[in-house]
């Protein structure tokens, strides 16, 4: 093989890997911003750092909204709390098992009690849980028989 093909080979490597990280710093540079946790958005924001306390309250709402928002099913509660982890460390993991062996989980599944957590946005964030309990089906509040 000739010297000038080989060179010519080897620039056009080089040009290729310094082409493919410039292009992941470039994309490195840019922001994406959940909407209310539903869509993404490119941020237009030529510092990452600016945006990253957003980030951060948008990463720690959604994990609490997750792991505190729980229907009585027990498939949308181990859903919502695989989701949940994969925001987390293990302390959450740990939080969730030291719940479920006191019961809460079974109490809210046998209760038909739904807990969810409701944001409060004012000047300053603060949360709140609250717990709605919901009649079982087909009871009766008369204590006739149906």
């Amino acid at each position: 093989m000739p010297l000038c093909l080989r060179f010519s080979a080897l620039a056009c490597v080089g040009y290729a890997v310094w082409r493919s990280y410039r292009f992941a710093e470039e994309q490195r540079q840019k922001i994406y911003v959940l909407d209310n946790g539903k869509s993404l958005m490119l941020a237009l924001s030529q510092d990452a750092s600016i945006n990253r306390p957003v980030e951060a309250r948008e990463h720690v709402r959604r994990f609490h909204e997750l792991f505190f928002t729980l229907a009585p099913d027990k498939n949308a509660i181990e859903s919502n709390m695989s989701r949940a982890f994969n925001l987390a460390d293990k302390s959450a993991f740990d939080y969730y098992k030291d719940l479920s062996e006191k019961g809460y989980y079974s109490r809210i599944i046998s209760g038909t009690c739904s807990n969810a957590l409701r944001w409060i946005v004012s000047c300053a964030t603060s949360t709140t849980t609250r717990m709605q309990c919901a009649p079982m089906p087909n009871s009766s509040s008369s204590g006739q028989a149906t």
